[in-house]
């Protein structure tokens, strides 16, 4: 979901603007660098499930991922807000629920929600930044695992991490092996 694709993994990729608010998705959303000046990528999630499955590209009846890296998520310079919801069972190279890219300051910010048992081959168990800032002020980030790298959790490749001590932000249980 965002640019488009042509079912076999390729296609235009685009800016977008996404705000999930309920449901049940199996799908990664990719948000490319728009071209327009000013453009700026924006995911939101207030609410609903996002699981992405599917671990081997191969399945006909399962979603195929147009990017390897952020099983739910792949957003480049742009915003990641997450406030509620869950995002669930996800898997990727790198990020293996969200994977956040750019030199233009992106962000992800977590405020509520929950993002789980979620599986990474390399960085990243839940998110990787690759630069940017990580905002975590609530939610739970919780039983996912990096499989060949670091940040069972989060792994920041460049960028900052701020946790407000009156936040109500839970990090439990992840690993990286």
């Amino acid at each position: 979901v965002g640019g488009g694709s042509t079912g076999a993994g390729k296609g235009k990729i685009g800016s977008a603007d996404i705000t999930i608010e309920g449901g049940d998705i199996q799908a990664q959303f990719v948000l490319a660098k728009g071209t327009a000046q000013g453009s700026i990528n924006s995911f939101t999630m207030n609410g609903g499930i996002i699981r992405n499955s599917n671990t081997d590209n191969t399945a006909e009846t399962e979603y195929l991922n147009i990017k390897e890296e952020g099983g739910a998520v792949w957003l480049q310079d742009g915003k990641c807000e997450i406030s509620g919801g869950t995002i669930e069972n996800c898997m990727a190279t790198e990020g293996g629920a969200i994977y956040i890219a750019g030199t233009n300051n992106p962000t992800f910010t977590m405020t509520g929600g929950t993002i789980k048992q979620c599986t990474s081959q390399g960085n990243g168990g839940a998110v990787y930044l690759e630069g940017g800032t990580v905002t975590l002020e609530g939610g739970t980030i919780s039983d996912n695992l990096a499989s060949g790298g670091h940040g069972g959790g989060i792994y920041i490749e460049e960028g900052s991490f701020y946790m407000p001590k009156n936040g109500i932000a839970t990090i439990i249980e992840n690993s990286a092996i």
